[in-house]
């Protein structure tokens, strides 16, 4: 079971999972706004290699600057709860789309895949 309240973020519906963590959308009690919290699975939560690992997945993320690429807000790595907040963004998953069509467009594909060189791309340079 996970805690119901990270920090000042309220948890409150299951939005995805992942490999090792859990994403709920939550309300962030000291700005009034919904953000997404994803959490460390709890399983995981003492393991230092994935703490580590969900570190850097946030320190990723947050080096990215991309309309499509949700921003970073706080991190928290600490007992009970390992947590990354950031921006909800509301839409389709890729995944999602690609399971209601049984072929995406030429024009569609491209740009998939050019805004997702393009943030990379970004990344890389930034990083030097």
């Amino acid at each position: 079971m996970i805690a119901q309240k990270i920090g000042p973020y309220v948890l409150q519906e299951l939005l995805g999972e992942g490999g090792i963590g859990q994403v709920y959308e939550g309300h962030d009690t000291f700005l009034g706004r919904q953000v997404a919290v994803k959490i460390l699975r709890p399983e995981m939560n003492r393991d230092r290699n994935f703490i580590q690992r969900f570190y850097n997945e946030a320190q990723s993320l947050g080096d990215l600057t991309h309309k499509n690429i949700p921003q970073i807000y706080a991190i928290q790595l600490e007992e009970p709860q390992p947590a990354i907040v950031m921006e909800l963004v509301r839409g389709n998953t890729l995944e999602a789309l690609l399971g209601q069509l049984s072929w995406l467009p030429l024009r569609e594909s491209l740009a998939v895949v050019a805004q997702a060189v393009c943030a990379g791309w970004r990344t890389l340079i930034k990083r030097g």
